[in-house]
């Protein structure tokens, strides 16, 4: 099942559940801010909504909640999926296809979520790979959740004497 606001659909992660207890219900989790992802010295990190303009020649926007890191990182960067001469790419090839084949942002997340559901043809290993080895996409932009996560990280270490780097 797709993820989904206002559905009362909950969460299936063990983590989530055990860190941010009496949190399961993913419209709670989506509203929590910066400070209520934290426990101890920990912060919670997960796929928050994107929204996707589907069609760059209008003003629309589409809410969509990732369910994993790879749709969350193909919505945060659609238009690097769009780009010409993706073939023979593997499961960015994949991605590419779905992405021309689809009318819409729903859409699109229905048929990528079948294909890392299938466990055909989609490799998530070859999919990381690829994007890491590709010129295509050097300027893939990390999803939302992990840009935070990375900006608390930093913060975290700068404010206990590590600010040189170390």
């Amino acid at each position: 099942m797709i993820t989904a606001k206002g559905k009362g659909y909950k969460t299936g992660n063990p983590s989530i559940k055990s860190w941010l207890s009496g949190k399961e219900q993913i419209d709670d989790l989506l509203a929590l801010d910066g400070k209520e992802k934290l426990v101890n010295n920990v912060r919670i990190a997960f796929q928050t909504p994107v929204n996707v303009k589907w069609d760059k020649n209008k003003d629309d926007v589409t809410e969509v909640c990732p369910y994993t890191f790879e749709d969350a990182l193909i919505f945060t960067n659609l238009e690097l999926f769009r780009q010409e001469g993706l073939k023979k790419m593997g499961a960015i090839t994949t991605i590419a296809n779905l992405l021309e084949h689809s009318n819409s942002a729903n859409e699109l997340q229905n048929e990528i979520f079948k294909k890392l559901e299938s466990k055909s043809g989609f490799q998530k290993a070859d999919f990381a790979i690829s994007l890491l080895y590709k010129d295509d996409f050097v300027d893939l932009v990390a999803p939302l959740y992990i840009q935070e996560g990375l900006e608390w990280m930093k913060l975290y270490l700068d404010s206990n004497g590590n600010s040189n780097g170390k």
